[in-house]
């Protein structure tokens, strides 16, 4: 698992700095590293992160009862579908077909990196990173669901 984080943190990278020569932004190396580790740190805890973002967004009562739950890139059904491989394959395929949905995935996944994984251990050895692990890519609502403040 960690050697293909490894290859899609590097052709994400890989990708990204070669759009840069068309918008002149231009990752630096504290940034590539920060955005390597990022992938790697997900894709290692996606299993762990997917429960966690269920459990959190199946929590508060207006997802269900407004329908809103592609806002966080959740099915309701997910539970059950965690659960089982084979039925897994409906969440993939949502995945696949659905490039909004798949976005706020990525976006409320990252968050719970970010607050839960991230922050605490750079905290415990006394280091940052270039972005200072803002969590400043959620709107209001959504940020109020994940991160619980």
């Amino acid at each position: 698992v960690a050697l293909t984080a490894g290859r899609i943190a590097s052709i994400a990278i890989g990708k990204r700095q070669e759009s840069s020569k068309e918008d002149g932004m231009k990752l630096t190396t504290p940034e590539e590293q920060t955005i390597a580790g990022r992938i790697m740190g997900v894709i290692m805890r996606l299993e762990t992160l997917e429960e966690e973002l269920y459990k959190r967004v199946s929590s508060v009562d207006w997802v269900a009862d407004y329908g809103e739950w592609d806002s966080f890139g959740v099915m309701e059904e997910e539970h059950s579908i965690l659960a089982s491989e084979k039925a897994n394959v409906s969440l993939d395929k949502k995945i696949a077909e659905d490039p909004l949905f798949c976005m706020n995935r990525a976006e409320c996944l990252l968050a719970l990196f970010l607050h839960e994984v991230e922050t605490p251990s750079l905290q415990k050895v006394n280091e940052t990173v270039p972005d200072d692990s803002k969590i400043d890519f959620l709107d209001a609502d959504r940020f109020e669901v994940i991160i619980q403040s």
